[in-house]
């Protein structure tokens, strides 16, 4: 994005390469934040799973 004064006003270009560079970056970070959370979530439910084996509930 670039901007320049014109009287009062300032006017904004957008730069479509930059943009797009943002663009492959944040899903990049989405795509990473996806690994891990997927990761965490995993490692939540075998420690549950442990923890139901090691514990039974009593029958009813």
């Amino acid at each position: 994005m670039s901007g320049g004064r014109v009287g009062r006003e300032v006017r904004y270009a957008v730069r479509p390469a930059a943009l797009d560079t943002t663009a492959r970056w944040m899903a990049s970070l989405a795509a990473d934040w996806d690994r891990r959370l997927a990761h965490i979530k995993r490692v939540a439910e075998a420690a549950e799973a442990a923890e139901r084996d090691a514990h039974p509930a009593p029958p009813d």
